[in-house]
């Protein structure tokens, strides 16, 4: 299942993947673009290009896995896909790729359904003329050894997790908080949170966008 926004940062400890940027335009009838940034393990990434491989990761890496999606979901499309070499990284990091991918959606249900196959950590709704999108963004560390959570955190300092959305009607609004109500992350059409910091939180965390 493609679920890349939701989840993102169990891809980052899992499988190599550190810094993501996820930026949504919607226009007024619905239809809109996701444009995704991110830099992956280059054997990662070859993983994600071998079709048909039962064993691919949830996360769309290469451009089948890209494809496969579009296939998939009725009203959303690929409209270009790069990748290319990490550059200016320190040695350890020579074998990083960025991978950049632009999906434009003709309605919201297409972008829902891209961003969580499942229907139950992405959801869309309305009311009084007003928008809202919840995403999960970070599910509570269940069965997860406390260890091996302090080491997934140490090991993700500095990189972060960002998104921007835009909406015809203005600012959106855009909030992160956890399970309990706690904010961590408010602000109008763009948010940015320390990948450490998001799974710190064992309860898990939640997004909403609202415009």
């Amino acid at each position: 299942m493609n679920k890349l926004l939701l989840f993102a940062v169990t891809v980052f400890c899992l499988s190599g993947c550190v810094d993501m940027s996820a930026d949504i335009a919607v226009q007024p009838d619905g239809s809109g673009v996701l444009t995704l940034e991110y830099r992956v393990l280059k054997s990662l990434y070859e993983l994600g290009e071998l079709d048909g491989n039962s064993a691919r990761p949830i996360v769309p890496v290469g451009k089948a896995d890209f494809e496969r999606s579009v296939k998939r979901i009725d009203g959303l499309r690929l409209v270009s896909f790069s990748v290319k070499p990490e550059k200016g990284g320190a040695p350890q990091d020579k074998d990083d790729i960025v991978v950049m991918a632009k999906l434009g959606f003709s309605n919201l249900d297409a972008l829902v359904r891209f961003l969580d196959g499942a229907g139950q950590r992405a959801v869309y709704s309305q009311e009084n003329g007003n928008n809202k999108l919840s995403l999960v963004l970070w599910e509570e560390w269940e069965g997860i050894d406390a260890d091996l959570s302090d080491l997934a955190i140490a090991v993700l300092e500095g990189y972060r997790f960002s998104l921007r959305f835009s909406a015809p009607k203005g600012s959106a609004q855009i909030r992160c908080f956890t399970t309990d109500g706690r904010i961590l992350n408010a602000s109008a059409e763009r948010v940015s949170i320390s990948t450490s910091a998001l799974i710190a939180e064992k309860n898990g965390v939640q997004m909403e966008i609202l415009w």
